[in-house]
């Protein structure tokens, strides 16, 4: 499984839309990151699921 343009896009707009405080507690650990990830963007997360962790590297390097 791979992230395709289409959702890393989708993950990084609901990511950018939210204040500094809140993206960084989200992406502080990883199961708060699949805790929001599940809430806000659950079809997504259905099809990343077994690569959540390298996405979830990925979005802290670009954010954080």
């Amino acid at each position: 499984m791979t992230l395709d343009e289409a959702d890393r896009r989708r993950i990084i707009d609901a990511l950018d839309g939210l204040d500094d405080l809140h993206r960084r507690l989200i992406l502080a650990t990883f199961p708060a990151f699949v805790e929001w990830l599940t809430r806000t963007l659950p079809d997504v997360y259905a099809r990343i699921a077994e690569i959540a962790a390298r996405v979830w590297g990925y979005l802290r390097e670009l954010f954080l």
